[in-house]
């Protein structure tokens, strides 16, 4: 109790001290937020700007209660009624989902659970009963456009570095989120560039940070929000075109003068997307990225297909939750159990739809998706009132207008993050502020502030410690053991690990996530081999193998409902099984298991079946493994892998009519067959022959491409294999000729190709 006088009395002291305290650490959060990251944390880009957003808001929220009381009956707007209802429907859709820990907590990777949605909601009612003078907001919006113009920057060196054919992610670590976050930025600049009387420095200024911003949103590649700008300006310029009064002026033009200058302007933006549709077909082979994937927008390309596909299975899943939905940061659990087969080649995991739609339906039900939508509808309406009540000029009801439109039009693909959500938010509290009656209904309080202080304080040292301290504890201690199974220190990596898992937070399932995803990649880059291994011997292995399939047991019991983690402890015991110099049988029927578990929580997963199929062929249950083939392939008949790993059981088992049953259907479906997954499978089975033969046909069909779709390195490289394929046949005239073809195309390797040959005895 001492201590939390002691502390009241510093908070008191400062308000006191510095009135506008509170104020400051406002704008800091704002922008700081998009710049904040650490490469100590798991998903440091997205753990590190939550962990520093909860933190400022918490403190801000004491000194919030201690400096101001509020009246209800002002306060309670029709807007913050929606926002509210808003903010409701993540708490009844917690109450009535399916997983109310991941609801409550997210992950270290998305942390969008209750806890964080709650503190934007807590920012939102801060922000908008402490801005109260139209100064605080002009600082504002002048906060988060230098903010975006540091993020933009950062992303201008990335570009300068990294070239045009690389998708920018600056400070935010992902080029969509980045580009969402850029977009809603730039209604600042925007702001503040129009609403100068006339044209001068600052007006300049401020237009050169709004194309910079806009430039750098073009560099991130995101098509949902570069056709959200072309929205925005579009709307914009509408707007002003049949409703700017005619009597007003603009940056020191008349309307209809300005009127005229954007009608020619909105001319030549629609001639530009006319000439863009007519010369669609160079414009997809730029060599700049982003022109490139805006021009091969197709609702026909296979990126679109999967989008429409994803959004059925949210929908699919949806109807079964309508009212309330699944719960916040459950959609995987939805998609799990509506996945449909033709997904396969897209994303594996999805945990949010990427449509707002869908995503807010299905996650908080029709409330959820209502209460979203009305808060836009009013956001825009109650702006134009300010704007015909005179409280804002005509421009900003327009941009705040265009903006909103821009953004709902981009969510139709992409999602927020904190950082864009912020943001947001902010523009929602700016219009909290214009819906409200009267301004300054906020006043210092009359009574002892300690009574508010001590619990107020009380309380931010609670969910400091439970909501920021600890799950930082355990991600920093749990990536150092991530790194040093890396460094090969096994032993250092498990105390590591149990030591991060003692702090006891949502981030367990990630730290033990982080195990088995460790041995996939070590695996997948070659680190062990039954002949030879990098880091680790046969007995080494093993051990990491048996530690991750213990921690993905504790996932497993920790979170049933997730199939992810039972498909990576099936996954581990298949890996386990083959491996190592002796098959394991137990652990093959544990993979087995796994996986038919897996298949009961998301039966269109057609990965599911081939690992089925592993598992039985290394029991020797070679009757099973043609019937969970079947089954595959019936459930996905087009799925490549399903056809290539049928062909290659068939090879390993001589199964010949089988192989001709597959290599037939392969040749027929496909111009340019997967060849060295035939010829690898032929080698392992010691058909050197036939695997000399596939590739040659390879060759056949590339060669006369040579120059023009192919380059010398391509066809070297299919030559190189061949000479190898050869002499593993023993032929080493066919050996040496192919090895001579490979010199032929890359002359610099002369070298090497005089070694071969003299292996071969020339």
């Amino acid at each position: 109790m001492n201590a939390l006088r002691l502390l009241s009395t510093i908070f008191l002291k400062v308000l006191k001290r510095f009135p506008d305290i509170l104020k400051i650490i406002l704008y800091a959060t704002v922008f700081f937020l998009p710049l904040v990251s650490s490469r100590f944390f798991y998903f440091g880009s997205t753990f590190t700007k939550t962990i520093f957003f909860t933190t400022m808001v918490e403190i801000t929220f004491v000194l919030w209660i201690s400096q101001h009381s509020w009246k209800p009956q002002k306060f309670f707007s029709p807007f913050f009624v929606v926002v509210g209802i808003f903010f409701l429907s993540f708490i009844i859709s917690y109450l009535t989902g399916v997983d109310m820990v991941q609801s409550l907590w997210s992950n270290y990777e998305r942390m969008m659970g209750i806890w964080t949605l709650g503190h934007v909601f807590v920012f939102f009612i801060i922000l908008s009963t402490s801005f109260n003078q139209e100064q605080d907001w002009a600082w504002m919006f002048r906060v988060m456009a230098l903010s975006a113009l540091v993020v933009s920057l950062v992303g201008v060196i990335q570009f300068f570095e990294t070239g045009t054919s690389t998708r920018i992610t600056s400070t935010v670590s992902n080029s969509a989120f980045l580009a969402t976050y850029l977009l809603l930025s730039s209604s600042a600049p925007f702001i503040l560039f129009i609403h100068g009387k006339k044209i001068n420095a600052v007006s300049v200024g401020w237009f050169s940070v709004l194309t910079l911003i806009l430039f750098v949103l073009v560099l991130t590649g995101t098509r949902g929000a570069m056709l959200g700008t072309g929205i925005l300006f579009m709307v914009a310029a509408l707007m002003f075109l049949f409703f700017g009064p005619s009597r007003e002026a603009t940056l020191g033009l008349s309307n209809t003068t300005a009127k005229k200058i954007v009608t020619g302007l909105f001319a030549i933006s629609v001639l530009g997307v006319l000439l863009g549709v007519v010369f669609r077909g160079s414009l997809v082979n730029s060599s700049f990225n982003p022109l490139r994937r805006l021009a091969s927008v197709s609702f026909s390309s296979p990126a679109v297909e999967g989008r429409v596909l994803a959004w059925r299975v949210g929908w699919e899943g949806w109807r079964e939750h309508f009212l309330f939905g699944w719960g916040v940061g459950n959609y995987n659990i939805l998609f799990d159990r509506y996945y449909d087969p033709r997904l396969v080649d897209q994303e594996p995991w999805f945990d949010r739809a990427h449509n707002f739609v869908v995503d807010f339906g299905a996650s908080t039900g029709i409330l959820g998706l209502f209460a979203y939508f009305a808060l836009f509808v009013l956001a825009i309406r109650t702006a134009r009132d300010a704007w015909r009540r005179g409280r804002v000029s005509f421009w900003v009801f327009v941009i705040v207008s265009a903006t909103f439109t821009a953004h709902l039009f981009q969510s139709l693909f992409v999602f927020d993050t904190l950082s864009s959500l912020v943001v947001l938010f902010v523009l929602f509290a700016y219009i909290q502020g214009l819906s409200m009656e009267e301004r300054g209904e906020f006043t210092q309080k009359k009574w002892t502030p300690q009574f508010f202080v001590y619990p107020a304080l009380a309380l931010m040292f609670l969910l400091f410690y439970l909501g920021t301290w600890k799950p930082a504890q355990e991600s920093r201690v749990g990536l150092q053991g991530y790194q040093a199974f890396a460094a090969g220190q096994d032993a250092r990596a498990k105390v590591l690990i149990e030591q991060a898992l003692l702090y006891d937070t949502y981030g367990n399932i990630d730290v033990r996530r982080s195990v088995a995803e460790y041995v996939f990649d070590f695996l997948k880059a070659g680190g062990y081999s039954r002949t030879s291994s990098r880091v680790r011997n046969e007995d080494e292995m093993k051990g990491v193998i048996d530690y991750a399939i213990a921690k993905m047991e504790e996932n497993i019991q920790e979170r049933p409902m997730d199939v992810k983690w039972r498909m990576y402890q099936g996954q581990l015991y298949n890996l386990g099984a083959i491996i190592f110099s002796e098959p394991n049988q137990e652990f093959a029927r544990a993979a087995e298991q796994r996986f038919l578990e897996s298949r009961e929580l998301s039966p269109g997963r057609p990965q599911i079946y081939l690992e089925i199929a592993q598992a039985r062929k290394i029991q020797g249950n070679i009757s099973g493994m043609w019937e969970i083939l079947d089954d595959g392939t019936r459930l996905a008949p087009t799925y490549r892998a399903m056809h290539y790993n049928a062909l290659a059981h068939a090879i390993d088992l001589k199964d010949l009519v089988r192989e001709k049953k597959e290599i037939e259907y392969i040749y027929r479906s496909e111009a340019f067959p997967d060849y060295r997954t035939i010829t690898e499978a032929y080698f392992r089975a010691g058909r050197f022959g036939d695997a000399v033969r596939v590739q040659k046909d390879h060759i056949a069909r590339k060669e006369p491409g040579l120059g023009k779709e192919y380059k010398n390195e391509e066809i070297a490289a299919l030559y190189k294999d061949l000479a190898a394929l050869e002499r593993g046949a023993g032929n080493k005239v066919g050996a040496r000729d192919a090895a001579l073809r490979y010199g032929e195309l890359m002359p610099e390797k002369r070298a090497e190709v005089e070694a071969f040959l003299r292996s071969l005895g020339f």
